[in-house]
């Protein structure tokens, strides 16, 4: 009898995700599939905001991988991989065990970029993992008191939703906090639309949250905040937003990345050095399409494609090219059951953003919750 196949999943992003779910629904014969994970649960990032405001619990936002491997007969492994060795197709862990495979696919998301700076790691609250949510709400609403000042390092998408977020929850718990968005850049939400970009600047104006551009952080002390200027924030909690950053591992593992050191993939998912190895989400980049960005809608569109290559290359069949939109629907969370809509050149602030957003969200997770 022929040795089945080991599929390799690292990582349990939006794609990985879709693909344990398919392995629920189909039996594939001579495949057996093994996911690596370093936590059992999975956040959703588009409802971290509502999480902070106090709109959703933890379990509306998570879902619980090893169950969804047992459902799905995946083989589940909790642990971190240090390095993907291509030559002898196998993965180191932490805890120097081996995991051997024959076909292998990559969605371990991005990183928080800065986490290196002086005091971050120490004394502020990092927005990624998204399990550090529940310690700042936590803390936000026990330590917090009025004329307390909240910092968010960080003005993209996730600094300006945390701190709508924590507007909302000080309005709801009765506290007059001052929240400032500190930023290195000129522009706030940089690659939205502009009337976008207005359309948060006016309602940061309303919520009166203060925003500091051209100021770079250049070490955290304790309650105080070191910009590269030579000025200095004072704060009682501090939040850091500022941004994605690559996992060193991929290029550390040998294989060709783009200039932040993602991996470089082909329009087929597959590492641009090796066949056998996939990806999707935010750990990758596309060797054709410069212009697809670190948002979740290319990992869910990623899937299906990730899927049918995985299984007609294991086959040694013809793979379909996956060729990513370039338009797609952005919603921002800004409070108070509102969202900023993006799509195309239209723009829309107000109730009915935030109800399609918490639309499309809940049924996203409402698909991977099926054990």
């Amino acid at each position: 009898m022929e040795k089945p196949k080991i599929l390799l999943l690292v990582g349990g992003g939006h794609a990985h995700a879709f693909l344990i779910k398919q392995f629920c629904i189909k039996n594939i014969p001579g495949l057996e599939v093994v996911l690596v994970s370093a936590c059992q649960y999975q956040y959703y990032s588009g409802m971290a905001a509502g999480y902070v405001e106090g709109i959703y619990n933890e379990e509306d936002m998570s879902f619980d991988l090893k169950k969804m491997c047992q459902k799905s007969r995946v083989k589940y492994i909790e642990g971190r991989i240090t390095g993907i060795d291509a030559q002898n197709r196998c993965v180191k862990l932490e805890n120097h065990e081996t995991v051997f495979f024959d076909v292998i696919s990559v969605d371990t998301g991005s990183e928080m970029a800065g986490r290196n700076a002086q005091g971050v790691v120490e004394y502020a609250y990092c927005v990624k993992p998204l399990e550090n949510l529940f310690k700042l709400r936590e803390n936000f609403i026990e330590q917090i008191s009025d004329e307390s000042q909240v910092v968010i390092a960080g003005a993209g998408a996730a600094g300006v939703e945390i701190a709508f977020a924590l507007k909302a929850l000080a309005h709801k718990i009765k506290r007059n906090v001052k929240i400032t968005l500190v930023h290195s850049g000129d522009l706030i939400l940089k690659g939205y639309n502009e009337n976008v970009r207005e359309m948060a600047i006016r309602k940061l104006k309303k919520d009166k949250i203060k925003v500091l551009s051209h100021h770079k952080v250049s070490k955290v002390l304790e309650n105080n905040l070191y910009l590269e200027s030579g000025e200095q924030i004072n704060y009682d909690l501090l939040v850091w937003a500022v941004g994605p950053k690559s996992n060193p591992m991929y290029k550390d593992s040998g294989f060709t990345v783009d200039k932040a050191g993602y991996m470089m993939v082909n329009r087929y998912l597959q590492s641009v050095d090796y066949p056998f190895i996939f990806g999707a989400g935010d750990c990758i980049s596309f060797s054709d399409f410069g212009y697809v960005k670190k948002v979740g809608v290319y990992a869910i569109k990623e899937a299906p494609y990730l899927f049918y290559n995985i299984l007609k290359f294991i086959k040694n069949e013809e793979l379909k090219g996956y060729i990513p939109q370039m338009d797609y629907l952005a919603i921002i969370s800004a409070g108070n059951k509102k969202g900023i809509m993006q799509y195309k050149n239209m723009a829309n602030l107000g109730r009915l953003s935030w109800n399609l957003k918490n639309f499309i969200d809940g049924r996203f997770m409402k698909k991977y919750k099926f054990y």
